[in-house]
């Protein structure tokens, strides 16, 4: 489980890609706190790969299996998601951070050959923002 290595993560320098991230790199979290990256697994996809397209956001990719907050305070894998559900996405507005629910646009499976997908695990919080969307790190 996991995401694609363009993924931004956004940590206390601003986004960079999950791909350069270091164990160690500060990131924020869903309880809106900077914390720790204490493990980072690289893993050869094993799973479908999805696209997931929602309001305030870049279009991320995502393994089926991997977690995502939704607006109902619960963690699903990407797989059991569906268009017009709402997940929770972290904006800036008017020099201000904020979590907003979102709807899901569209999600569909993506065509993937040979890809590799990275996972983070957070100290004492397990999510991380990545392209802008609240998700699950490692379990």
């Amino acid at each position: 489980m996991g995401v694609l290595g363009t993924t931004q993560v956004l940590t206390d320098e601003g986004y960079i890609k999950i791909s350069d991230l270091k164990v160690g790199t500060i990131v924020m979290t869903h309880s809106n706190r900077y914390l720790k990256v204490v493990n980072k697994k690289i893993s050869k996809l094993s799973e479908d790969l999805y696209k997931l397209d929602v309001f305030l956001s870049v279009p991320l990719y995502v393994s089926g299996s991997h977690l995502i907050l939704t607006d109902k305070n619960e963690t699903l894998t990407v797989n059991s998601i569906k268009k017009k559900s709402c997940v929770v996405v972290y904006c800036f507005n008017y020099n201000e951070a904020t979590f907003y629910d979102v709807e899901v646009k569209g999600i569909c499976i993506v065509p993937s050959k040979d890809e590799f997908v990275y996972d983070l695990r957070i100290e004492g919080d397990n999510s991380f923002i990545g392209n802008g969307i609240v998700l699950g790190g490692m379990i």
